[in-house]
């Protein structure tokens, strides 16, 4: 099947075209929502997820969250330049856009500027204080450094502010088991499992000593 708007190939069941965005379901169909590319790109696929926000982009070029979207999928194709430039122009248009500055967070860790995830963490939260997805990034860093107990109080923290997020559920099973609570460590795998986490190897290689947090 071809996009009716642009002609390119369209895989089976496909809504929405991923090199021009408009639906292809019919002339019926709606158009192409932030929460359907927000969708796709939980699913893996950054790189249609790109293409759909880049099109929703030339539509509402002053759609903050479109941007941190953006962001969120040149981070995921590991172009952090891109990245980087999309979180700038959300916060741009809105100096209070938390999740900009969380992916401005992810992407100092990534490069070791620690103090500058930190402080980008810290903004995030002083807009929104409850923001589990803030804390739960500042457990990664605490547990680089072997600041275990601090990690383990940032984990716990996210997980009472937001159970439904396999991430801060992860990250809290990673930070039991740095601090010997094995027990505990593996219920929250479960719960990791039960929302649908992704990496689940990883945490068995990390429990293993395969892999490690410290940097």
């Amino acid at each position: 099947m071809k996009c009716p708007h642009c002609q390119a190939d369209q895989a089976p069941g496909d809504r929405f075209c991923a090199d021009c965005g408009q639906p292809v379901a019919g002339a019926g169909a709606p158009a192409v929502t932030l929460v359907d590319i927000n969708r796709k790109l939980r699913s893996g696929a950054a790189a249609a997820a790109k293409g759909l926000v880049e099109a929703y982009l030339k539509r509402d070029p002053r759609s903050d969250a479109a941007w941190v979207t953006l962001g969120d999928a040149e981070e995921d194709l590991h172009n952090p330049d891109e990245a980087a430039a999309a979180y700038r122009k959300a916060l741009e248009l809105n100096p209070r856009s938390y999740w900009a500055y969380i992916g401005l967070g992810i992407l100092a860790r990534k490069r070791a500027d620690r103090d500058a995830a930190m402080e980008y963490y810290r903004r995030a939260v002083e807009i929104d204080p409850n923001l589990a997805s803030a804390y739960t990034s500042m457990v990664v860093i605490k547990l680089e450094i072997g600041a275990n107990e601090e990690a383990l109080e940032l984990a716990e923290k996210a997980w009472r502010l937001d159970r439904a997020d396999a991430t801060v559920a992860a990250n809290l099973a990673v930070a039991y088991h740095y601090v010997g609570r094995l027990a505990d460590r593996d219920r929250l795998v479960e719960e990791a499992r039960r929302l649908g986490y992704g990496k689940l190897d990883r945490l068995q290689q990390i429990f293993s000593g395969e892999l490690t947090v410290r940097k």
